[in-house]
């Protein structure tokens, strides 16, 4: 394999799993697609899957530029305050989840059932 093609493979390679990262976290609003939006979605990405199974670059490319095009569209004003707003409930819910242990339902590192009594230290 020549550097160029090479090139070519690691990039794609790249873009596809970073698209894949992308759209996995809800990406850019991604979560507010409709049903039909999301099937075209998993088409295109089946679509360049394919091409670069296959070694189309042509059709990657084509595939890609249309990809970006729409990821372009989402890049608004409300769309980020939707990021920003699901970012936000996550981490809540992460500050959440530390106050839980209070109430019995987060078990740390030697809490067990027993509140972190060993059955077994009376034991001689």
């Amino acid at each position: 394999m020549n550097k160029i093609t090479l090139g070519i493979f690691a990039f794609a390679i790249i873009a596809m799993l970073g698209v894949g990262l992308i759209s996995a976290q809800g990406g850019l609003g991604f979560k507010n697609m409709n049903e039909e939006d999301k099937a075209e979605f998993q088409a295109d990405r089946e679509a360049i899957r394919n091409a670069v199974e296959a070694g189309d670059y042509q059709i990657w490319k084509s595939l890609m530029e249309e990809r970006i095009s729409l990821m372009q569209e989402r890049l608004t004003e409300e769309e980020f305050q939707a990021i920003q707003e699901r970012h936000q409930e996550r981490e809540e819910n992460r500050e959440g989840f530390g106050q839980r242990k209070g109430m019995g339902m987060h078990r740390g590192t030697g809490e067990g059932r027993r509140g972190g009594e060993c059955p077994f230290s009376d034991a001689e």
